[in-house]
């Protein structure tokens, strides 16, 4: 319902459940004591799923998100480059791992509101220069940081950058 009504996108809402679900999982695999049963299956979901989760016999958690067909306008390129997410609450820092001209990869330690633009100050540290951009998050993937935390990996479409920026990264890193 929160889909269909426009509160959320589905992939934003993917990510929350499997971000649930694996916190869930690691509560269970800290119990000290207690009794349990493993049942080896596959689930097979329909084209309303949220994500496959799977338990393996070592205890250890597995939670995978089908990586969509997506098509692409322009080519990424990989890169390493601080940035903060400016949220009302104060900024979120984290890493873009990629970068195009309509979006990025960005790895942080929380999760910003779903429900706002993302602010973006990005730090191109070896030119000096920061960029600045308003964005989307269109995806949203749970990994695991180390055994008590976890990092977002938010995939974002721009919607707003600057000229300057666009023909900045066009030149440097995207020709």
């Amino acid at each position: 319902m929160l889909v269909e009504q426009g509160y959320v996108n589905q992939g934003v809402l993917r990510g929350l459940i499997q971000h649930q679900i694996q916190r869930i999982l690691h509560a269970l695999s800290q119990w000290k004591e207690g009794n349990f049963e493993y049942r080896d299956c596959f689930v097979e979901f329909d084209d309303r799923a949220i994500t496959d989760a799977s338990v393996e016999k070592t205890g250890q958690r597995a939670i995978k998100t089908p990586k969509a067909k997506q098509r692409r306008e322009h080519s990424r390129v990989e890169v390493s480059w601080p940035m903060s997410i400016f949220s009302p609450t104060g900024p979120i820092e984290g890493e873009v791992l990629n970068i195009s001209l309509t979006g990025a990869l960005i790895r942080c330690l929380e999760i910003p509101d779903p429900n706002e633009a993302l602010r973006l100050g990005i730090e191109i540290l070896e030119h000096s220069h920061v960029m600045f951009a308003t964005a989307e998050t269109v995806r949203l993937d749970i990994e695991d940081y180390d055994s008590d935390y976890y990092s977002y990996l938010l995939g974002v479409h721009f919607t707003e950058i600057s000229e300057k920026d666009l023909r900045f990264l066009a030149s440097r890193f995207l020709h």
